[in-house]
């Protein structure tokens, strides 16, 4: 199960959306991602990990950050060698 949180500023943390239950809805929650457009990139880190174990049963809070860029189109000549 998936659950996803969200707060703006010292906000209590909201659950945002509903929880995605099981591996199959899981894979197709991620396969639905909307494409990103052209040029944009991103990469995600996690820190503040907690992970509680009970049995065959774990749960994990962490923080988790998502950062977006866009680069500069190609030059229709190319890119310029560095000097």
């Amino acid at each position: 199960m998936i659950r996803f949180f969200g707060r703006s500023g010292t906000e209590e943390y909201q659950l945002a959306g509903e929880p995605v239950i099981g591996a199959e809805r899981i894979r197709r929650h991620i396969e639905g991602f909307p494409p990103r457009p052209e040029r944009t990139y991103q990469h995600h880190i996690s820190t503040d990990h907690l992970i509680r174990v009970n049995g065959a049963e774990a749960t994990m809070n962490a923080q988790f950050l998502v950062f977006s860029s866009v680069a500069a189109p190609k030059p229709e000549d190319g890119w310029q060698a560095p000097p």
